[in-house]
């Protein structure tokens, strides 16, 4: 990927993450990236194709993070406490490269382009999928059951952390 692309990229989804893909437009890329508007065409045909590739980039970002973070756990006691332990120092803004936490880029993007645009939301169902994939993994032998019980704990304690600013939500399943 070239320094231009991956800038209007990275630009693009601090923008998107910090204010709502849909309140930032191309100009505001532009200015903000330092990268000519002819050059942000000449990579993503639309905003919606410059919004996808910056799920793209979350989704990897945020997955290779999971992972990280999961790695060992084997079990429902083991991938439960090291999911809530992760979940909680996102919440509390020690995960550099996930930026200070402002819910879920994916919920938040999905909530925007719902009746919009099936592309983007598509690509954040897809990555929900994949979340809830790697649980399965790590639960090794659990029921379907644990699995969607422990990915909508997780799922609602993201929500609840950022529309009840309650950093702590991911604490109270540590207990």
């Amino acid at each position: 990927m070239t320094d231009k692309k991956q800038q209007l990229i990275q630009t693009a989804l601090h923008l998107f993450y910090t204010k709502g893909a849909g309140q930032v437009g191309i100009n505001e890329i532009i200015s903000t990236s330092g990268v000519a508007k002819k050059t942000l065409y000449a990579y993503f045909a639309s905003k919606d194709d410059l919004i996808l590739a910056c799920l793209r980039e979350r989704h990897d970002v945020f997955m290779a993070w999971l992972c990280d973070e999961l790695e060992g756990a084997n079990d429902i006691k083991s991938t439960y406490f090291q999911l809530f332990s992760a979940l909680d120092k996102w919440f509390n803004c020690q995960v550099p490269s996930l930026a200070q936490f402002r819910g879920c880029f994916f919920i938040n993007t999905a909530a925007e382009f719902q009746e919009y645009n099936p592309d983007i939301t598509a690509y954040c169902a897809y990555h929900k999928n994949q979340v809830k994939a790697l649980l399965n993994r790590h639960l090794q032998g659990g029921s379907q059951h644990e699995l969607e019980r422990l990915f909508t704990l997780s799922e609602g304690a993201i929500v609840s952390a950022f529309m009840l600013k309650n950093s702590d939500i991911a604490k109270s399943f540590l207990r």
